[in-house]
């Protein structure tokens, strides 16, 4: 009995030494992180501001929570980053990190001069704060990090956007295209921002989904972008990789197809009135799911007079030779 717990003893004394080398163990690699972290930030990039985040955040794994010169770090990355992005989506995660930071240390406690380094970049974002127009207030009050500051200005206007239009049905029969429907429509700017009007498309899919393929009136069209409705749906495509529709134009189309005035397409030798941008989606749009383009144009109009088509397709390179090689000819229907 005696020996038995000599032995025992012996082994709690061992894996009390291991577990001792293995909490410093993680000390110097937690410390190892937050001086990369350190030397991402002091490069002054906006990319390698996000790159030291992921530093700190391994470091902060490690040791199971964050010491105030993490909690500095971080809150400071964060700011700068806001401040040469202006993805105002980050003040969230400022303010988070900044409260943890004030909370866990005190002026007589810290060095002084890094103290006064975050109270600085506070009050800068502080002013950044004080000018975002109310209505995009919500922005910074909820988590929208990973999903950026156009969809969170989406998502709290959504309530004021028209139902969704459905797209003509999934095609596979691409022989039988003849006829090409355009939509003239009035959209009306949910919001501006940064001298720019934010506008809409609802759209949805039918029951099979497919890839898209779309046009649309380039003259008011300053940027665009396709969205999923909801934001956990969003937020799941973005998590997989499975949130970039669209990463290149058809070219080979783009450049040689205008709309005349009489609501005909046209081959053309160069672009001219109005001109189109013609794109079709690299992923596929889901079965009966919704989705919204965005578009954004420098127009001072709150209503913006545009025209666009919208079809779900089986096969991009077939649907695009027979609705845009077989057309020249065919009236485009309106509605």
């Amino acid at each position: 009995m005696k020996y038995a717990f000599e032995i025992i003893s012996v082994i709690s004394i061992i894996l009390y030494n291991h577990l001792q080398c293995f909490g410093q163990e993680k000390e110097v690699i937690a410390e190892t992180h937050y001086i990369n972290a350190e030397g991402y930030y002091n490069k002054d990039s906006t990319e390698l501001y996000l790159k030291c985040i992921e530093e700190l955040d391994r470091a902060i794994k490690l040791l199971g929570k964050p010491n105030s010169k993490m909690l500095d770090l971080k809150s400071k990355a964060y700011a700068k980053y806001v401040i040469n992005s202006k993805d105002l989506t980050y003040i969230y995660e400022v303010d988070r990190n900044m409260d943890a930071f004030f909370k866990s240390t005190t002026y007589e406690a810290y060095p002084r001069d890094k103290y006064l380094e975050v109270v600085k970049v506070k009050n800068q974002i502080t002013e950044i704060k004080e000018h975002i127009p109310a209505h995009l207030k919500p922005i910074i009050e909820e988590d929208y990090t990973k999903l950026g500051t156009k969809y969170a200005m989406y998502d709290i206007h959504k309530s004021e956007m028209k139902s969704a239009k459905k797209i003509t049905p999934t095609l596979s029969e691409y022989k039988k295209i003849d006829l090409h429907e355009t939509t003239i429509d009035t959209l009306k700017a949910l919001f501006r921002y940064d001298g720019e009007g934010y506008y809409y498309i609802p759209i949805k899919t039918d029951d099979r989904g497919g890839y898209l393929v779309w046009y649309i009136d380039r003259n008011p069209v300053n940027s665009w972008y396709l969205f999923f409705k909801e934001k956990k749906d969003q937020l799941n495509a973005r998590e997989s990789n499975e949130n970039v529709f669209f990463t290149r134009f058809n070219t080979s189309h783009n450049l040689n197809i205008s709309e005349n005035k009489v609501g005909k397409l046209k081959f053309r030798d160069r672009f001219d009135w109005p001109g189109i941008i013609l794109q079709r989606s690299d992923l596929k749009l889901k079965p009966n799911s919704e989705y919204f383009m965005y578009i954004t144009s420098k127009s001072t109009l709150n209503e913006l007079p545009i025209f666009y088509s919208f079809y779900v397709v089986d096969d991009v390179e077939k649907a695009l030779e027979a609705v845009f090689h077989n057309v020249p000819n065919r009236l485009i229907i309106t509605k």
